[in-house]
């Protein structure tokens, strides 16, 4: 079976190589990294087992010569270089006020989400700038705010379309 690396970084005598097969067998890094100790041309090895990565010190041979003897006398197989998920920071934001969310939920026992706590707050926040007297400003955009995450949520009961007149 072939144990997948990358090489994430290489300069001159020196290479880190990376974990790329699967997560639960990582802990055969430091197994391997004994393997390549034995390799002639390489003078130290240091496995990181927490990244899963290997830095190999090769300071008299070249990474290119290196390379087809680790092959040969290891199972490792170099692959290419994964690529990061593509993410933005909206959906790094999204993430954290989802787990935030989700803390909100259970410490409340589904009392509260973040809806609810940004209403709280956003009320809060007018009835302060109504205090310093800035009412029509700050005070009335806050309400506003307020007022359209109670309608956003669906735990706020009927919203405008939901309420008929009675017949």
């Amino acid at each position: 079976m072939s144990l997948l690396f990358y090489i994430a970084h290489t300069t001159h005598g020196r290479t880190r190589i990376r974990w790329a097969s699967d997560e639960e067998q990582r802990h055969r890094v430091m197994e391997i990294a004994s393997k390549l100790e034995q390799i002639d041309g390489i003078l130290n090895v240091e496995a990181r087992l927490v990244t899963g990565s290997i830095i190999i010190e090769h300071p008299e041979t070249p990474w290119a010569e290196i390379t087809p003897l680790i092959e040969q006398h290891t199972s490792i197989q170099f692959c290419t270089t994964p690529q990061p998920p593509m993410r933005n920071g909206l959906q790094s934001l999204n993430t954290g006020l989802d787990k935030i969310d989700a803390v909100l939920r259970k410490e409340s026992q589904n009392g509260m989400d973040l809806k609810d706590l940004s209403f709280i707050l956003l009320v809060m926040l007018a009835v302060i700038q109504a205090l310093r007297g800035q009412v029509m400003v700050s005070a009335s955009s806050f309400l506003w705010f307020a007022l359209n995450v109670a309608m956003s949520s669906p735990s706020s009961g009927p919203g405008p379309k939901d309420i008929s007149p009675e017949e």
